[in-house]
């Protein structure tokens, strides 16, 4: 709670999906990894890169408060950000390009 995903259209850093932005009365939902080993929490941290910022939250699992590492977009340019994040859309709109030229990118940059 807390925290809301809005959508983000940044054409200078190609970013095209979802974003989670502080805000008041209003909560996301989603997935929780577990057991993420250090290996692969590095590697998010690159992936997620410098326009995010990694913080410990609380969040609520079946009921139950647990804690969880959330990446908010505190850097990123929020005059991108445009209404409620769309997974649909996404998926319909972004999804290859992600898969084809984005995460390829990254992954490029992260295995160097």
């Amino acid at each position: 709670k807390g925290y809301k995903r809005f959508r983000i259209n940044d054409p200078d850093r190609e970013q095209k999906g979802p974003v989670i932005i502080e805000q008041e009365n209003s909560e996301v939902k989603g997935n929780i990894l577990l057991d993420v080993d250090e290996t692969t929490m590095r590697r998010l941290d690159k992936f997620e890169g410098v326009s995010y910022e990694k913080r410990k939250v609380f969040v609520s699992v079946n009921g139950e408060e647990t804690e969880a590492v959330v990446y908010l977009g505190s850097n990123v340019n929020k005059e991108f950000l445009y209404g409620d994040w769309d997974k649909i859309e996404f998926k319909q709109k972004y999804l290859d390009f992600y898969l084809k030229k984005r995460i390829p990118k990254i992954l490029s940059k992260i295995e160097q």
